[in-house]
C-alpha cells in the first residue's frame, strides 16, 4: 500500500530511522513581557498576534510554547515534526589493562553519542503527583525564578503539552569499571597458599550524562567491592 503523503516535508517517515520521537519542537516558555494588562497575548496593530496561538487553553506565562514550523500563526498538528532517535549515531569503549611489578590496573569506559531521551519522571509523573504525595524536585517556572526547563506548576488540572518539554540529548560517558590490585610477593607464599592478590573494584565511580546536566532526572549506583583471591 502506499504511504499517504503528508501536509508538510518535515511530517514525512520513509527511511527513517527507528526509535524516533515525534512532536512539537519546544521553543521557550511564556512570560508576563507576553502578555497585555488583560493576561491576553500581545497584537500586533492590526490584532494579529505577535506569537502562535496554540490550540489547547489559555496560555498563561510559565506554559510552554512551540516553533510554529509551517509558519500559519498557530501550534496545532502539522506543527509535529521528528525531534530525534532513541538510537545513538555511534557509539565506543575503551578498555585499558596494565601491570607492573606486583600492581594490576583495568579501567572500562563506554560511551554513547547523538541519542535523544524523553524524560517521564519530570512531565507526567511529576504532573501526577502535585498536591497528592512528594514528588521530584525540579527547576519549574515561577514568576520570581523563571527556568527554561520546566512549565508552570498547575493543581488540579493537566498542564498543555507537558510531555512535549521532556525531550533531552542523551549523550554520556560512563567509567564502567576501575580495578586496582595487588599480589604479594611469591618468596610471602607457602606450601598451602601459592598465590594471594587483594584488590579494589569501583563499579560506575563517575558518569558525564548531558541528559542529567541539562535537568533530566536519572541516577545511577556506583559500587565499591574490597576482596582476595587466594589460590591454594
Amino acid at each position: 500500500m502506499d504511504e499517504v503523503m503528508p501536509n508538510y516535508p518535515w511530517m514525512a517517515q520513509t527511511g527513517r530511522s527507528t526509535g524516533l520521537n515525534y512532536g512539537y519542537k519546544f521553543d521557550r516558555f511564556l512570560s508576563a513581557d507576553d502578555f497585555d494588562a488583560d493576561g491576553v497575548l500581545k497584537t500586533d496593530g492590526n490584532g494579529k498576534p505577535l506569537l502562535p496561538v496554540m490550540s489547547l487553553g489559555s496560555p498563561r506565562p510559565g506554559d510552554a510554547l512551540f516553533k510554529d514550523l509551517n509558519g500559519d500563526g498557530k501550534i496545532d498538528g502539522n506543527d509535529r515534526t521528528i525531534l530525534g532517535t532513541t538510537r545513538p549515531n555511534w557509539v565506543g569503549g575503551l578498555q585499558i589493562n596494565a601491570e607492573w611489578k606486583n600492581i594490576d590496573f583495568s579501567v572500562d569506559v563506554y560511551g554513547e553519542f547523538g541519542s535523544l531521551a524523553h524524560d517521564g519522571r519530570s512531565t507526567s509523573e511529576w504532573a501526577n503527583q502535585l498536591g497528592r504525595w512528594n514528588t521530584y524536585k525540579i527547576d519549574y517556572w515561577t514568576p520570581e525564578k523563571p527556568s527554561n526547563r520546566h512549565p508552570r506548576p498547575v493543581e488540579g488540572q493537566s498542564i498543555k503539552y507537558l510531555d512535549a518539554t521532556g525531550y533531552y540529548k542523551n549523550s554520556y560517558v560512563n567509567i564502567r569499571n576501575i580495578t586496582l590490585g595487588y599480589t604479594l610477593p611469591r618468596a610471602w607464599m607457602g606450601r598451602v597458599v601459592k598465590k594471594t592478590r587483594f584488590y579494589v573494584t569501583m563499579n560506575t565511580p563517575w558518569r558525564y550524562s548531558q541528559f542529567q546536566n541539562t535537568g533530566g532526572i536519572s541516577w545511577w549506583e556506583s559500587f565499591y567491592i574490597f576482596g582476595a583471591n587466594v589460590q591454594f
